[in-house]
């Protein structure tokens, strides 16, 4: 492992990443498509986006929350008075937006008829795949140095729902992970 690529490939798999770009690309096709159809004088001319690209993308993500910035907006962070360079040399404020707009971890036009049987149907596919990645990772060699919060969110309805992760120590040596759903209607 040399870089911090291939350490976040150790957990994302190329397959997990293409997912991310097919599903991404059809959710922005399908809102150009929309708008071009009802402004045919003015096309929305888009640009497909690739595996490299999404990398880029994870890693501002990741950079943003490492350096605390998740109450910035992206004017806030491209600005050139007071946002960070890293984010404006990296890539440009409005595809940043266009990217996290349209990503998307599954195909929407099948989504209704799998939340029916599976209510986390958005991401499940994509979760599996990440858990999976986890066990087969974790007995290699990665260390969890410290404890990971397990975190809930109380909707306005006053029922409890959220996502419940973490890692349970089970060896001196090494960690099991463990992950539950807690989705509650």
């Amino acid at each position: 492992m040399r870089t911090v690529k291939d350490a976040f490939q150790l957990l994302f798999t190329e397959e997990m990443i293409l997912i991310i770009v097919t599903e991404t690309n059809r959710s922005a096709r399908k809102a150009a498509e929309a708008w071009n159809e009802q402004n045919p004088d003015k096309k929305w001319q888009r640009k497909d986006t690739d595996s490299e690209e999404i990398w880029v993308f994870i890693g501002l993500l990741i950079l943003a929350g490492v350096q605390r910035s998740q109450k910035e907006n992206l004017h806030e962070l491209w600005s050139m008075n007071s946002g960070r360079s890293i984010f404006r040399a990296t890539m440009s404020k409005n595809r940043m937006d266009s990217l996290l707009k349209f990503c998307r971890f599954d195909d929407a036009a099948t989504r209704d008829t799998r939340m029916e049987v599976d209510k986390l149907a958005p991401i499940s596919e994509f979760w599996a795949m990440f858990l999976a990645r986890l066990q087969i990772r974790a007995p290699y060699g990665l260390k969890f140095l410290s404890p990971v919060q397990s975190e809930s969110m109380k909707s306005k309805k006053s029922e409890w729902t959220g996502l419940d992760y973490g890692l349970s120590p089970v060896h001196t040596e090494l960690c099991y992970r463990y992950a539950t759903f807690q989705v509650v209607q």
